[in-house]
């Protein structure tokens, strides 16, 4: 530092810890770079819950999503013991913190949520009543393109007849459950597939699975057709984190090439043998069921 006095010039030396004062000012900026990025905000959308079984296990994971209306998805983390309880496509404002957590997917850290509309205001008639027509999406994997079941007639009959030796089908099972209020429909021509989707089957499960899935059958599929969609691959048990099924709390919001739809969404993820008391189970939460304390 420069001095005069009397006409003389002196030097004045101020010794610093250099790395000391870098730590000091990068904290600073470190402070102001949290305040302005990772401050809460506010986000509006339409709710998504999935659920995922884990049926060996005994134990189930349910995940809240936010999608905008510019299409932007975020995965909603709430407090342990603090799950919110909405259903899909309802109207929500959500207040938190943007992650800054490098993921595969936008995360949000919940602080407040409100429910601006819920998913069965105005719904007349009932959606889940009368007739389901249910479209059936077979897909497998880049690095395992198992085809091994081919037969469309058996997936049909499965859902859709009214009685299976020592079972009943999931047609059955919803008629009786509703006492005859929903039954579902449908038949092969209702099945599209197979599709090899570009993942691997050795990768954790992939939450937009089903994207991919509608992604792939698009230009085959007209889905204003139908009511609800089951996507099924048939893989080994111990492949994506033993998860068998998984099934959206009520409708969401899907984008295709004939604009964008409104439909619950099961995925099947099991054996050849298309088993049928995983296949009831996933649909019965696109009705809108969650658990009943099993898990």
């Amino acid at each position: 530092v420069n001095s005069y006095r009397k006409g003389k010039l002196y030097l004045v030396f101020e010794f610093v810890d250099i790395e000391e004062r870098f730590n000091e000012e990068n904290a600073k900026l470190n402070e102001i770079e949290n305040n302005v990025l990772f401050s809460p905000e506010i986000f509006e959308g339409t709710s998504e819950v999935m659920i995922y079984d884990y049926f060996d296990e005994g134990r189930s994971e349910t995940f809240y999503y936010l999608k905008t209306s510019d299409g932007t998805r975020y995965k909603l983390n709430f407090l342990q013991g603090n799950d919110p309880n909405f259903i899909s496509g309802e109207g929500i404002r959500v207040t938190g913190t943007l992650s800054n957590v490098a993921t595969d997917e936008n995360e949000i850290s919940v602080d407040n949520l409100e429910i601006l509309q819920p998913a069965t205001a105005g719904a007349e008639p009932n959606p889940n009543l009368g007739e389901q027509k249910i479209l059936i999406i077979v897909v497998n994997f880049q690095d395992d393109q198992n085809i091994s079941l081919n037969n469309f007639s058996f997936i049909s009959n499965r859902l859709f007849n009214e009685t299976l030796t020592n079972d009943i089908s999931a047609n059955e099972y919803f008629i009786e459950s509703s006492y005859g209020k929903t039954w579902l429909s449908g038949n092969t021509s209702s099945i599209f597939g197979y599709y090899t989707l570009p993942v691997s089957i050795n990768s954790d499960f992939n939450p937009e699975l089903y994207i991919q899935a509608i992604e792939a059958a698009d230009d085959d599929v007209f889905f204003p057709n139908y009511d609800r969609l089951l996507i099924y691959t048939p893989i080994h048990p111990d492949s994506y984190g033993s998860i068998v099924g998984t099934g959206t709390l009520g409708p969401i919001s899907i984008e295709t090439d004939d604009g964008q739809i409104n439909m619950p969404v099961a995925e099947i993820l099991g054996p050849n043998y298309f088993p049928i008391s995983t296949v009831r189970h996933e649909l019965a939460h696109t009705f809108g069921a969650s658990h009943g304390g099993y898990y």
